[in-house]
């Protein structure tokens, strides 16, 4: 047995700042408000509230005051009970991560694959077994972090892109940042398997690795 998914998804959030408390928006949303208008839409998605684990529940405040509703967490749209009257000031609080569990299983799919673990069944849950030896867990984590950057990298760049009237952030260097990040911590994991099998797992090392996945083997040297 292995480390379970759900310890490489909490490992890699950690490392990437993308942690459940790590991202807290304060939405204006006033423009929305037009004396009939229930729904207002957040700026950013992956919204989370306390039982997946943020320190608070998304919320809608009129004029200072919370009021009562629904957050939609899948889009973001809050649902309020009334609606705010023509006028009034709103704001939309609530705590977002940049990638969602489900490509954070993607990514440990992945490491899996980058490490040379032989996997039969494709992995669904943050319950499943990664069958990652936990001394090589640290380089999968990397692994991980790596494929994260990567995605935010390309976001941003593409996000940038369909908002070029903004001037408020340069454009350039936040998917650069991002891209400089994936290849350094992509070089850190790949040093790490290597040092894994040369070292310390070299008896333990798989010949082969058989699969059903379609991502590239890793076979490392005998």
């Amino acid at each position: 047995m292995g480390v379970l998914v759900s310890s490489l998804v909490t490992k890699t959030r950690a490392a990437f700042n993308d942690e459940y408390s790590d991202h807290f928006a304060q939405d204006d949303v006033s423009d929305q408000v037009d004396g009939s208008n229930k729904r207002f839409k957040s700026l950013n998605q992956n919204i989370s509230n306390i039982a997946a684990g943020a320190p608070a529940d998304p919320a809608l405040f009129v004029n200072g005051t919370a009021v009562a509703g629904t957050m939609n967490l899948a889009t973001g749209i809050f649902t309020a009970t009334t609606a705010p009257t023509a006028g009034a000031l709103a704001s939309l609080e609530y705590y977002f991560t940049l990638i969602d569990d489900a490509t954070y299983i993607q990514f440990a799919q992945m490491a899996a694959s980058f490490i040379g673990v032989a996997q039969v069944i494709p992995f669904t849950t943050l319950a499943a077994d990664s069958f990652i030896d936990p001394n090589i867990e640290t380089g999968a984590v990397r692994y991980m972090h790596a494929q994260a950057a990567k995605k935010m990298a390309n976001l941003t760049s593409w996000y940038y892109s369909a908002n070029a009237g903004s001037k408020s952030f340069n454009k350039d260097s936040i998917s650069a940042k991002f891209m400089a990040d994936a290849k350094d911590e992509e070089a850190q994991a790949i040093a790490e398997r290597d040092g894994f099998y040369t070292r310390k797992g070299a008896a333990a090392a798989p010949a082969q690795r058989i699969t059903t996945v379609p991502f590239p083997s890793y076979t490392p040297p005998r």
